[in-house]
């Protein structure tokens, strides 16, 4: 599934699991060591685990389409493998929850061999299940929104106004006139001076906003290949230009989400910033 009502499936269907594996897992560690609400709660038990364990294999396939949709296998590569193991974690804490509650449903069960090694295997499943839906998330949460908020600080314009500057010019007459002399003060004050009225985008910003990720802070790469002496290697930039603005060979496009102002600001900054002998990635 790769949408819902025109709108990414993925991001839609990913809410749900989030808030009830770490229910279930806090609902099968309760169970396990309430053996006595076992019965009464035995099928909304059941039910929240099938629930979770169906949303989570939902929210899983439509994260692989959007993945084959935007065509972006490596950068989201830690991500999806996350994605893959947490699917494992739930189906099994859901396997495991549903035999505690029928096999070892009741405190003399819970006490026999197969029902303390049932409880044992709730209990592994509802941590890792819980562990792994915060790894996940967060790896998720940093692909989406990852420098954003400091690139916003950094491009945040904070505008400067120069103290006033007071100027003192003393002229003295002539003897004729006694020697008078007149004080003239003129102030002067410098005009406000913002980021925004220069007008030249952050190139640092917004590689670090949109580059980083895949290349690296210091252009040593790391989904995505190394920066590094790009400038003596291939002097001409508008194949750059397109690369960044168009996308391809696994490189998301950015020509909707970046300006060409903004497109030249971070070419012109990895380009300076990332030159030969300052660093260097061996594959």
């Amino acid at each position: 599934m790769e949408s819902v009502f025109d709108l990414p499936a993925h991001p839609l269907m990913v809410h749900f699991p989030v808030v009830a594996i770490p229910v279930l897992s806090i609902l099968a560690i309760l169970l396990v060591l309430k053996p006595s609400l076992r019965s009464s709660w035995r099928w909304f038990a059941i039910g929240l685990a099938v629930i979770t364990a169906i949303s989570t294999l939902l929210a899983a396939s439509s994260g692989e389409a959007l993945v084959e949709l935007i065509e972006a296998d490596d950068w989201v590569e830690d991500h999806e493998s996350l994605g893959e193991t947490l699917r494992i974690f739930v189906i099994g804490l859901a396997a495991s929850l549903t035999a505690l509650v029928l096999i070892a449903r009741d405190e003399i069960s819970a006490k026999r061999p197969i029902g303390i090694g049932i409880s044992a295997i709730t209990i592994l499943f509802a941590l890792l299940a819980t562990v792994w839906t915060i790894r996940t998330g967060h790896e998720g949460a940093n692909l989406t929104w990852g420098g954003v908020v400091e690139t916003e600080a950094e491009t945040t314009t904070t505008t400067t106004t120069a103290a006033p500057t007071t100027t003192t010019t003393a002229t003295t007459t002539s003897a004729a006139d006694a020697a008078t002399t007149t004080t003239t003060t003129s102030t002067t004050t410098a005009p406000s001076t913002t980021a925004a009225a220069v007008g030249t985008p952050n190139g640092m910003a917004l590689y670090e906003a949109n580059c980083a990720r895949c290349h690296g802070s210091d252009g040593v790469g790391t989904r995505g290949p190394s920066l590094g002496g790009i400038a003596a290697k291939h002097p001409e930039v508008q194949n750059e230009i397109n690369q960044i603005t168009n996308g391809g060979d696994r490189m998301p496009s950015f020509g909707d989400k970046l300006t060409e102002a903004e497109i030249l600001a971070v070419v012109g900054y990895y380009r300076e910033a990332f030159t030969e002998g300052e660093h260097s990635h061996d594959d």
